[in-house]
């Protein structure tokens, strides 16, 4: 009784807020009285506008005389006007709008061409001119988005899904997401753009900060390509245009003195990265009025996306006589592994303000701030400023998630929830235990050495196992925070303990300045890279009799320290203590008496002579590492930045090492290193990535085989990335390594199926086709090359976790071709 009393209240608050600041409301309807959500309610000739909420409900907050009129326009409806004089505030107005009934025979055609194609060369003739005409501008953006639950199961593979505060129905249904944004954006395309965030509100959160900003909402179809995150989608007004589409001409009528033409879009092939459905265009200024489209996830190779809908609407404005977007919504359906949601997503853009150029100075690096207060906004706030009505879901969602916040944050809720999770059983010391002091934002972890993934196989610890110890005290998204962990590993074979420790302190989270402490004893691949996975060196040693993985012991003491001292550069240092002694094979178990002998734990030692890899020895080693990109973006909030490097950029890499105090004469060395990674888009073409590193070794012809340089080669034919943008996939893991100069270069191209899409029946797999280049070039030796061609996006339905390359090795040593299978489930890119 008490909670309705309370939603009860709430309820007529959020009603008397919004009969205090709306000055005009009301619902609309179409003919059948069904409410018609995604309506643009604008009054005429100015910027001045809202929307209709999924109910049918919209409010204008401000009129900017007693006298106005005030239009009412939804695509696939005929557009209404109405003219409001010296009307009493607030005023109730309720709308039908009627369903378009204009004619064909409207437009006079006298040729056999088909009109709609003339219209469209007409809009792609000034499609460069309509867009340098509103290139330039200043608006208001609110935004509204939710993301809901269908029919989520309560568990998947054991784990639980759905929630104890019972914030889903019973069908497992019900909003997981709802947030609103209100914001100043500055924009000079085709990249310049600033946003403001005044306001933004996560339903449940009191500190949260939304997502859904205008950044993510530039679908333009003035340029060649709709730019929906990496994919690049043919706007139906491109250059391009007819190579992807048919049109037909629907309609056409007349408003604001100019005639719209309501045309269809029909892609000719769906696999491509195409839309369907309807664009409206002005006559004359062939402009767009809007636009009604449905994208659909196997056309853009995102197979957990079943299907997107954009709609636009534009509003006219007399004094710019521009046709200017006044409204976005995205709705969009997704689902995988049973899992299934749907998403809306509305954005409003009124108070336009055009200009031929702006100031300089008003754009720099940081493209998005908040104001200091924008997560304090009250109701009243939000009341006056919201362009779309709640609906009754979203006021009972706010309702629930609101006072459900109140509860779980209060410290009796918390303190009982810490007791519950740290409570201790006697089976923790087998699978592992948690203690959890939310107060005190502390965490401390125990690792059994039981789970199967702490329980590994190499040939010189033979069975090992791994436990540890951690703790976390702080935020890990905001400001301080310090984490500090012990590992201990025995092996069976060799009897010893290994004993790892370290401690991190970030200090902020603004230039992320963090400072590391480790020390220990541990085993380590001569490749710091770690190539070989411990997982893959497990089960090729036990069931082939490959030992990839060779290793030495390393007692070590090392900080390091680095932090962001510029956006655009991040400097990294590190200072350390090293005493490396060499270790070898302490059993021959494997599952199979038929395999063959291990090789010596010594890479160098193909002749299995028992020679160790380098004199046993400690050296100190001084790092200092710079990283610098050229195409920065901050996203500034009140206590955190987050830096955006735009990788269509390069980044360009540079690193210096010295090694001195050595115990062994000849160990001491430096190295220069030089790197540079960059993707290069092709519109719809696919993206080229090439990663370029580059170094040389000064004073070093005698140094230990621990400091050479080594290079990432592959002999499980298993990929385990998406990408082999740091990897060979042929070479053997130490055949190359070097203490001279070497310069190495990585290169792929997906093509995003944008071959394989144009093929009848070969598109309905969805398979992208990728070309590589892989390049070592070191001193004394012909270049050793790879050549690749594979397929990506292999799998069933919306499970496409495989990859295939056929690689071909010139220069190499063993068999010069093989097939590579990437299993995306591995993940272990670079």
């Amino acid at each position: 009784m008490y909670r309705f009393i309370r939603f009860l209240l709430l309820f007529l608050l959020t009603l008397l807020y919004s009969l205090g600041w709306t000055q005009v409301r009301g619902r609309i309807t179409d003919s059948h009285g069904d409410a018609l959500g995604a309506v643009t309610v604008s009054i005429q000739g100015t910027y001045i506008a809202t929307s209709t909420n999924a109910e049918g409900f919209y409010e204008i907050k401000k009129l900017p005389s007693s006298s106005v009129s005030m239009v009412v326009q939804r695509l696939g409806f005929e557009t209404k006007k109405i003219l409001l004089v010296d009307i009493q505030q607030p005023h109730r107005l309720d709308v039908v709008l009627q369903e378009e009934a204009y004619d064909i025979e409207e437009v006079v055609v006298r040729s056999t061409v088909n009109p709609a194609d003339n219209l469209i060369k007409k809009a792609i003739a000034t499609r460069n001119k309509n867009a340098e005409s509103r290139d330039k501008f200043e608006a208001d953006f609110y935004s509204k988005g939710s993301l809901t639950a269908i029919n989520l199961p309560k568990k998947i593979l054991g784990a639980k899904l759905q929630d104890d505060n019972q914030l889903l129905d019973s069908t497992g249904s019900g909003m997981l997401y709802l947030s609103e944004t209100v914001s100043h954006i500055v924009v000079d395309k085709p990249n310049k753009m600033k946003e403001t965030i005044v306001a933004s509100k996560i339903s449940g959160e009191n500190q949260g900060f939304s997502f859904n900003r205008a950044e993510g909402t530039a679908f333009d179809l003035y340029n060649n390509y709709i730019s929906l995150g990496t994919t690049k989608i043919i706007s139906p007004i491109a250059d391009q245009a007819f190579s992807y589409y048919r049109y037909k001409l629907l309609a056409s009528w007349k408003e604001e003195g100019q005639f719209i033409y309501k045309i269809q879009v029909e892609a000719k092939r769906k696999s491509e990265p195409v839309v369907e459905g309807v664009v409206y265009i002005v006559e004359d200024s062939w402009e767009v009025y809007g636009l009604d489209f449905v994208l659909l996830g196997t056309s853009i190779n995102q197979p957990v996306l079943d299907t997107l809908f954009l709609r636009q609407q534009y509003t006219y404005n007399n004094s710019d006589r521009l046709w200017s977007k006044q409204l976005q919504t995205l709705d969009f359906t997704a689902g995988i592994m049973g899992l299934r949601f749907k998403g809306h997503f509305t954005h409003s853009f009124t108070n336009y303000k055009y200009v031929d150029q702006f100031d300089k100075g008003t754009f720099g690096r940081v493209s998005s701030e908040f104001n200091a207060d924008a997560n304090q906004k009250d109701t009243d706030y939000w009341e006056q400023m919201r362009k779309v009505p709640l609906i009754a879901d979203e006021v009972k969602d706010y309702y629930r998630r609101d006072s459900l916040l109140l509860v779980t944050s209060s410290p009796a809720y918390i303190d009982s929830i810490d007791c519950l999770r740290s409570r201790f059983r006697i089976q923790d010391v087998l699978l592992g235990y948690r203690y959890q002091s939310t107060p005190n934002k502390l965490m401390i972890r125990y690792s059994s050495p039981l789970s199967l993934s702490r329980t590994l196989f190499n040939t010189v610890q033979g069975w090992n196992f791994k436990a540890g110890l951690s703790a976390t005290k702080g935020d890990s998204d905001i400001g301080r925070y310090y984490q500090a962990g012990v590992l201990f590993n025995y092996g069976l074979a060799d009897k010893k303990l290994y004993t790892t420790g370290n401690v991190l302190l970030r200090f902020n989270t603004t230039t992320y300045a963090t400072l590391g402490l480790m020390g220990g004893s541990a085993l380590k691949q001569f490749n710091p890279d770690n190539p070989i996975p411990a997982e893959f060196n497990t089960v090729y040693s036990l069931f082939w009799g490959d030992n990839f993985m060779k290793l030495y012991r390393d007692d070590f003491v090392k900080a390091t320290y680095k932090q962001y001292v510029h956006p655009s550069l991040e400097l990294a240092t590190s200072l350390g203590y090293f005493k490396r002694s060499n270790v070898f094979n302490g059993t021959d178990y494997t599952f199979f008496s038929s395999n063959r002998p291990y090789t010596p734990n010594n890479p160098l030692d193909i002749g299995n002579t028992g020679v160790p890899a380098f004199v046993n020895h400690d050296l100190w080693k001084a790092d200092l590492k710079a990283i610098i990109y050229f195409n920065t973006q901050i996203d500034k909030k009140p206590n955190r930045i987050d830096y955006n490097h735009d990788t269509r950029f390069p980044v360009l890499q540079l690193g210096y090492s010295s090694a001195f105090g050595t115990s062994y004469k000849g160990y001491s060395f430096q190295e220069v290193t030089l790197g540079l990674k960059q993707d290069v888009v092709f519109g719809n073409k696919g993206v080229l990535g090439y990663a370029l590193s580059a170094g040389t070794f000064l004073n070093a012809d005698g140094i230990a085989f621990t400091d050479f340089k080594h290079f990432n080669g592959n002999r499980t034919h298993i990929g385990t990335s998406s990408r082999y943008l740091s990897n060979f996939l042929l070479l053997p893991y130490y055949t190359h390594s070097t203490n001279k100069a070497y310069l190495e270069l990585h290169s792929e191209h997906n093509f995003k199926g944008y071959l394989l899409n144009k093929i009848p029946g070969v598109n309905r797999l969805q398979l992208q086709t990728i070309v590589g280049y892989h390049l070592l070039s070191t001193d004394k030796r012909k270049p050793y090359q790879e050549f690749s061609v594979g397929l990506d996006n292999i799998g069933w339905g919306k499970y496409r976790l495989f990859r295939v390359d056929y690689v071909r090795s010139l220069h190499g040593t063993g068999s010069p071709d093989a097939v590579v299978v990437g299993v995306k489930l591995l993940n272990r890119q670079r």
